[in-house]
């Protein structure tokens, strides 16, 4: 919880310390779409302002055939695993000691469209809906 309110933007909750052990060292390697299980849309349909409340809104941006989860506090790429589901990974800007590879994955409406980010940082996931 520490750390998804930290990217997000918003005040820690006091009822939950924290011990951290290990520093935070990104991968410098450079992700590509996974072709066995690519994403079920164009990456331009992941797009838009997903929003939760008492958390804020995640935008997701796509440049130069990439995704990106721009948070209140940074920028992360949206390194992909499989289908619907990336991880943000850590960009050249990132300059926290935690660990903020966490899943996201994206769900779709009974109209086939993106309309769901569901951020993997708590025991059940966040979702934010996408406006």
């Amino acid at each position: 919880d520490l750390i998804a309110r930290r990217i997000l933007g918003k005040e820690p909750e006091s009822n939950y310390p924290t011990v951290v052990t290990e520093l935070y060292k990104p991968s410098d390697k450079n992700e590509t779409i996974n072709q066995d299980t690519p994403p079920t849309h164009q990456l331009e349909s992941y797009s838009g302002i997903y929003k939760a409340n008492g958390f804020g809104a995640i935008k997701v941006i796509t440049e130069n055939d990439k995704l990106y989860a721009v948070l209140p506090t940074y920028k992360f790429d949206l390194a992909h695993l499989n289908y619907n589901s990336f991880y943000l990974k850590a960009t050249e800007e990132f300059k926290g000691v935690y660990d903020p590879e966490f899943t996201i994955k994206f769900d779709v409406n009974t109209k086939g469209e993106i309309s769901v980010l569901k951020l993997y940082s708590q025991k059940e996931p966040i979702e934010f809906i996408k406006d």
